[in-house]
């Protein structure tokens, strides 16, 4: 549910927002911020769901076997190193070898 609501958000257009959000607070700093910020929800929540869609299920289920909570899978998740592209990666593969 909440990615198909999502996506309806992405497919709003960004003239026909702002010309909304004008209409709603008049002319001033306002409309614009609250149309940027509407239109940059999506993308953030479209990002966070592929992230978090991506995981692998034999992770999953092997913290929950050890009894972790969803909060406490999240903390190591986000402790997890990120995969690195480019010379990065080669400075890490160079310094491990």
């Amino acid at each position: 549910m909440v990615v198909g609501l999502v996506n309806a958000l992405r497919a709003l257009p960004t003239l026909g927002v702002l010309l909304l959000a004008v209409l709603l607070w008049g002319l001033g700093l306002v409309p614009p911020i609250v149309a940027l910020m509407l239109l940059g929800i999506p993308p953030l929540l479209a990002g966070t769901y592929a992230g978090l869609a991506a995981v692998d299920r034999t992770v999953v289920d092997a913290a929950r076997a050890m009894g972790m909570t969803e909060h406490a899978m999240n903390d190591v998740l986000d402790q997890c190193p990120r995969k690195q592209t480019g010379r990065e990666d080669e400075r890490i593969e160079q310094h491990l070898a």
